[in-house]
């Protein structure tokens, strides 16, 4: 018997992939970011744990926005105003500080994107 222990995360919401075939008109993934002092830095993207209606949702709440992140991914994305939180579970974290096996749990209209700080992440 193997047991996965998984623990959450609040992150801002910084961007997200462009869809693809099923979900080509909504989007692939969002990519999260924690405040690291004043910066935001990237720790990874999540593409599960959401259906139509919250991708809908989601889609309609992000204002497209450049955001300058440390570590930033390698391809293509549309970058959002860094204004909505969500918790995410995640297995651990890597060495490089990005979530192992991210699913979306919820969005956070509570939170203050300026609490969501890399200090926060358990390993």
């Amino acid at each position: 018997l193997k047991i996965k222990y998984f623990k959450t995360v609040d992150a801002v919401i910084v961007g997200y992939t462009p869809g693809k075939g099923k979900r080509e008109e909504s989007f692939g993934a969002i990519l999260l970011a924690l405040y690291e002092g004043e910066n935001l830095r990237f720790v990874g993207k999540v593409g599960t744990g959401f259906d139509e209606s919250i991708s809908r949702y989601l889609l309609s709440h992000f204002e497209r926005d450049k955001v300058n992140v440390i570590n930033p991914p390698n391809y293509e994305v549309i970058w959002v105003k860094p204004n909505m939180v969500c918790e995410v579970q995640y297995l651990e974290v890597t060495e490089d500080k990005k979530l192992r096996a991210p699913s979306f749990k919820r969005v956070r209209w509570d939170k203050n994107p300026k609490d969501c700080k890399v200090e926060e992440l358990q390993k």
